[in-house]
């Protein structure tokens, strides 16, 4: 007696003249009990270790359960991958063309790969189920067709430290309790909310990508936030960058002389009021910083106000301003004054104002100043 069997699912083709009175077990045996678990066949893995599976050929002889337990056989449809990992596990998988449902359910937070042999195939994520094949047309290594992920475990993903959403993939680090602690690929489709720091609600589309920071939370807007770094709101041809209905600005208070202090920083505030009375005539510095020049923080194109408030006593009319830096120098430096000249005297027992707008217009770096003085 002799059969041969297929190359995908090894089936039974009994030898034409052979296998007299045992024809029943070879259709049973060898053929639709392969194709029962072929078709709905499961696998329960739960090794903690790598698992290969193997076509097993079939005969007359032969059984298969519809339900196997870390079965090494190839031919089953669904790997139900339950049980703790104390590491990342791999199904290294027969190369040939077929189709497999794998339900990564293990706890541990791991990802469990499925490949070929020597192949780097792809990774089923913790709570993913993954319909996957074999490219039989590159013979590269194994694909996904589609993915979903539960989502009722989303709800408790904590913070998320590092990571990018991009379409319908979040990759990185996940931490607090429920999807992980480690590493792994969870794969979204149609409406999603994340509940805790970060919320998200809406239909994912292809090209969008969100980078989260590497640590900490995503502001609130609905809560008070400080803010470090430059926010560029660029609005477009029909809308404005900003709406505000009320905002406060910030006056750096100073209790000492404009003389004594000439130089006026951006960073501490646009508006700079020195309290007590000017008793000399001074250059007036425009910078950002103590550490930042405005050549560095302005670009081309761009410009930053100030406004100087200088406090004058019984003998104010002496003192003005009688020179306008940027950055301590005054190369680079045109000045335009309101009216067509520069002031030649201030205005004693008052508080005289001096409005400077510095637009960079070259990179050498290059500015025009606007100035005006307005008594008080």
């Amino acid at each position: 007696m002799s059969i041969n069997n297929t190359t995908l699912l090894g089936l039974a083709q009994p030898v034409t003249g052979q296998e007299s009175g045992v024809w029943g077990d070879d259709v049973n045996n060898g053929l639709t009990s392969i194709v029962d678990i072929a078709v709905a066949g499961t696998n329960n893995i739960t090794q903690d270790s790598d698992i290969t599976l193997s076509v097993v050929n079939g005969t007359n002889s032969t059984s298969f359960s519809t339900t196997g337990s870390n079965s090494t056989t190839a031919q089953y449809y669904v790997l139900n991958l339950t049980g703790s990992r104390s590491a990342a596990r791999n199904i290294i998988a027969p190369a040939t063309s077929k189709a497999y449902l794998v339900y990564n359910k293990t706890s541990g937070g791991y990802s469990i790969t499925i490949k070929k042999s020597g192949g780097t195939g792809v990774a089923i994520a913790p709570n993913e189920a993954a319909i996957v094949y074999y490219d039989s047309i590159t013979a590269s290594d194994f694909v996904k067709m589609s993915s979903t992920v539960s989502l009722g475990n989303l709800t408790t993903v904590g913070t998320i430290t590092s990571g990018t959403w991009n379409a319908s993939v979040i990759t990185g680090t996940y931490g607090g309790t429920g999807v992980n602690n480690g590493s792994n690929t969870i794969t979204i489709g149609g409406n999603v909310t994340f509940s805790g720091a970060y919320t998200f609600t809406g239909t994912l589309s292809a090209n969008t990508s969100v980078t989260f920071p590497t640590s900490g939370t995503l502001a609130a807007l609905a809560t008070a936030q400080s803010w470090t770094a430059t926010q560029t709101l660029s609005g477009s041809s029909s809308t404005t960058a900003t709406v505000l209905q009320n905002a406060f600005e910030t006056v750096n208070v100073v209790s000492g002389t404009v003389n004594g202090n000439a130089t006026a920083y951006q960073n501490n505030g646009a508006v700079s009021y020195y309290t007590t009375a000017a008793s000399a005539t001074w250059t007036q510095n425009l910078t950002f910083s103590s550490g930042t020049s405005i050549a560095t923080a302005l670009s081309t194109g761009q410009s930053v106000s100030f406004a100087i408030l200088v406090t004058q006593g019984s003998s104010g009319a002496s003192y003005y301003p009688t020179a306008i830096n940027v950055d301590g120098s005054t190369s680079g430096v045109t000045t335009y004054w309101q009216g067509g000249s520069a002031p030649t005297k201030g205005y004693a027992s008052g508080i005289d104002v001096y409005t400077y707008t510095v637009i960079k217009t070259a990179s050498t770096p290059t500015y025009t100043v606007l100035a005006s003085q307005t008594q008080f």
